[in-house]
């Protein structure tokens, strides 16, 4: 992206000359995101971050959209390239997707990788992450996220920087730009104020202080634009009694006049439409308007642009400049990425396949893992000596250990802890479960089989914790230690 950050391919007369000529379903449509699986739905590996709403949308119209995310790979993108051009659709369409932390070659979550307090480290993995990701026809990664996170009960714990504003700040300054020099664009979330939900649940309201807002929660979203991202992703949450997208102050006043982006807003997933839930709006023409006149430029994964604005605009509650304004920014977008220029970008099978999982790439993801480690005590135990070792506990063998939000991993790539501590030691190792990995998980009918086992080993390695499946987004925890049966 080096290249296409230098240089804007057409002027920006050009740009508005496009939109002159553009039919007003074509705007809407540039302003629409949807997942590209409605479109291309051969095959069965696909990733859904969550529920499209259509509300009758005619899925046809969605091979003029804009932009799409979740794809399965670059040959997915060059067939849904090829048949918007059969299509007779000249408009490129940008490509975005959840890098959050590796794309094919995983290193550790964003939590773990923030402890190792290595920001150069931080931002090669980013760059990694990002040349993987080019080469499979990405042009946008919904990263870094910043939400300031006080309450390690919210399942999006795993993906942010910890309770320091300012340490957070600086760390997602270095994932932009590591997928710059990578060359993807870069979408800082979730903007405002979505870690500090009530009692750590998902999608839940927040209740912020004026100063605590400011003083804390907003830092590292501020910070972040000193790196120049493309884009900033709205939040899930109502802020203080008003949902993100209905206040002005914050996303206009603020995000836009005083801290000067002139980027794309984009929306979280459907959150236009969840407007109605969240009972701030009373129907989908309030939901976009509220949205347009919020500044917002993409709608996720919700019609109410494509279905309301023009109603809004017969009516007068909306302008045509506003949406120009929108489809402006979306273009400037495309323009940077280099899309007009070659709407193929960087994909490329044949590079991808030469960086994804080579040896280099690898080798950065250990010394990342190696890094992010954190030891609390020791007393002389560590390093392992050789000698005999029992591992006990329920993930002993686990492979899926790479971390929710994992991209392109695959677990059976991954290193379980008894292949690694074997491979270290060059012996094998005594493995009991004692245990399932289960957080509702009650029998205990295995833990003297896993006390007999560990009486003959010189050193006992407990391999108890929650599977990578138990964090993330939608996997809030009421209870945050271990389950009773491990305690056990």
């Amino acid at each position: 992206m080096e290249k296409s950050r230098k240089k804007c391919f057409l002027a920006e007369a050009q740009l508005k000359d496009k939109i002159a000529r553009m039919s007003l379903k074509e705007k809407l449509l540039d302003l629409t995101q949807y997942n590209s699986f409605l479109l291309v739905k051969e095959g069965e590996e696909i990733t859904v971050t969550g529920t499209s709403i259509l509300h009758g949308l005619d899925t046809e119209e969605l091979w003029g959209m804009g932009s799409t995310l979740n794809t399965r790979d670059a040959e997915e993108i060059n067939a849904l390239r090829k048949e918007r051009k059969k299509r007779g659709i000249e408009e490129p369409i940008a490509v975005m997707h959840d890098v959050v932390h590796g794309y094919r070659t995983i290193y550790p979550v964003p939590l773990a990788l923030s402890c190792s307090f290595d920001l150069p480290l931080i931002e090669d993995c980013a760059q990694m992450a990002a040349t993987e990701a080019r080469y499979d026809g990405i042009d946008v990664t919904f990263s870094p996220m910043v939400d300031l996170v006080r309450d390690a009960r919210w399942g999006r714990v795993m993906e942010s920087a910890g309770e320091d504003g300012y340490y957070a700040g600086e760390v997602g300054k270095a994932f932009i730009r590591g997928y710059h020099k990578g060359g993807i664009a870069a979408c800082v979330k979730h903007f405002a104020g979505y870690g500090a939900v009530e009692a750590g649940r998902e999608y839940n309201t927040t209740d912020i202080s004026e100063h605590s807002l400011r003083e804390y929660y907003m830092r590292a979203y501020r910070a972040c634009l000193d790196e120049a991202p493309e884009l900033v992703m709205s939040s899930f949450n109502v802020l203080n009694g008003v949902s993100i997208l209905g206040n002005k102050q914050l996303m206009v006043d603020t995000l836009r006049n005083e801290w000067g982006f002139e980027g794309v807003l984009i929306s979280d997933y459907a959150i236009v439409y969840d407007m109605i839930t969240q009972g701030y709006c009373a129907d989908e023409d309030e939901c976009a308007q509220i949205a347009l006149d919020a500044m917002l430029d993409i709608e996720m994964c919700s019609p109410t642009y494509l279905q309301s604005l023009p109603k809004l605009l017969e009516t007068g509650k909306v302008t045509m400049g506003q949406v120009d304004a929108a489809v402006l920014r979306v273009l400037r977008l495309k323009n940077k990425l280099g899309l007009y220029e070659n709407p193929n970008r960087y994909t490329d099978t044949k590079k991808r396949d030469e960086v994804q999982l080579s040896p280099a790439y690898r080798a950065l993801s250990l010394r990342a893992a190696e890094e992010s480690c954190v030891l609390l005590k020791n007393n002389g135990v560590l390093p392992l000596k050789n000698g005999s070792v029992a591992l006990i506990g329920p993930f002993a063998c686990e492979k899926e250990v790479f971390g929710n939000w994992g991209c392109r991993g695959r677990a059976e790539e991954t290193v379980s802890l008894q292949e690694g501590v074997e491979q270290l030691l060059g012996n094998k190792v005594i493995v009991a479960q004692g245990c399932s990995g289960d957080l509702l998980a009650t029998d205990a009918s295995s833990i003297p089989a896993a006390v007999e086992a560990a009486k003959g080993a010189e050193t006992i390695i407990a391999c108890v914790g929650e599977s990578m499946k138990n964090s993330g987004e939608g996997h809030s925890r009421t209870r945050i230690e271990l389950p009773p049966v491990q305690k056990e």
